[in-house]
């Protein structure tokens, strides 16, 4: 299976941009949620932030898509404040953590950021939120 991975590039609001992807036929996974799907290519960080739609979906106008291959990851539930769930720090601790429990990350591939509607509008605040961040693995 693949996923459809749509995103947006610009000044405007998150909040704003996604409102036009919602009404898009998402799958089911991650409830319906925002995804920030990231990886290394040619060695620079490549970033998407948008939702998962099923193939042949087209992607409105402004927003661009990229085909997912479906993956095997490591699942972290995350709570804290947007800027810590979502740091580099909190990445290499989910590594070490994998590490002990002898999973290994398939290098450079897919990590997935999950946000449900609650903490995506908390991005930017000191709330705390809750997300699963997922990491490929072999």
């Amino acid at each position: 299976m693949i996923h459809r991975l749509f995103v947006f590039w610009g000044d405007c609001a998150i909040q704003i941009q996604l409102i036009d992807i919602e009404s898009q036929p998402a799958l089911h996974f991650n409830g319906h949620g925002y995804i920030g799907a990231k990886r290394i290519v040619n060695g620079n960080l490549e970033y998407w932030i948008g939702m998962f739609f099923p193939i042949n979906t087209n992607a409105p106008e402004g927003f661009e898509k990229i085909d997912i291959n479906e993956v095997n990851s490591a699942v972290f539930r995350l709570n804290g404040k947007a800027h810590k769930v979502t740091s580099f720090e909190t990445h290499n601790l989910c590594l070490d953590e994998m590490c002990k429990r002898g999973m290994t990350r398939f290098e450079d591939h897919w990590c997935f950021e999950c946000f449900d509607y609650d903490s995506i509008d908390s991005i930017g605040t000191d709330k705390i939120i809750t997300i699963d961040y997922k990491i490929t693995i072999v």
